[in-house]
């Protein structure tokens, strides 16, 4: 393409005869491409926020200790409201927001009664939203898994994580597995 977008506009459809709802501006380029933005006064919708991340590296998670979940796989944020190496999404807008996680522990030798717990956590509240726990009762090695998934009202700014405990004595961690350990968000309602 020969021409650069101006600043807030965006490539639209080709236009069969010219016709367009009054509330945009456009033109089109040398290669035939209409180019549209916003008149004054009228305001396109902000962008859903919504953001997809994984955890593909092994990360070790210390004896009764709650931990964030650092999740080192940014598929998409598309308000860049996660922090990499925080493990902490910041909510970009006020509403309603469903939350779904997943983990699994790498295969470890566990003992009867251990407990395994996973949480969706508000930290500006400190609030925790969702919840699984497990315990123990087989003492062997497996790589167990847990998930939770919640719909919450959420606000601007608010601080939003994923953290992890485990009881065993020793350290023990999440698999680095892509495929089970993840974290969703996304905007589906007002307030």
């Amino acid at each position: 393409m020969s021409e650069e977008l101006a600043p807030g506009a965006v490539r639209g459809p080709q236009l069969d005869k010219g016709q367009w709802p009054t509330f945009f501006d456009y033109q089109k380029n040398a290669e035939g491409e209409t180019l549209f933005s916003a008149k004054s006064g009228f305001r396109f919708v902000n962008r859903v926020p919504a953001a997809h991340l994984d955890r593909g590296a092994a990360q070790s998670i210390a004896a009764n200790t709650e931990t964030i979940v650092l999740w080192d796989v940014d598929l998409f944020d598309n308000w860049s409201a996660y922090g990499l190496h925080t493990g902490v999404y910041t909510v970009p807008l006020d509403g309603i927001y469903l939350l779904t996680a997943s983990v699994q522990w790498a295969a470890n030798t566990w003992a009867v009664g251990n407990a395994l717990s996973l949480w969706i956590k508000n930290l500006t509240k400190n609030l925790y939203l969702a919840g699984n726990y497990q315990t123990v009762v087989n003492a062997s090695s497996y790589a167990y898994g847990a998930s939770v998934t919640i719909c919450a009202p959420l606000y601007k700014n608010e601080k939003v994580c994923v953290s992890v405990k485990q009881t065993n004595a020793a350290a023990r961690s999440l698999a680095g597995d892509a495929t089970f350990n993840s974290f969703g968000i996304s905007k589906i309602g007002d307030l």
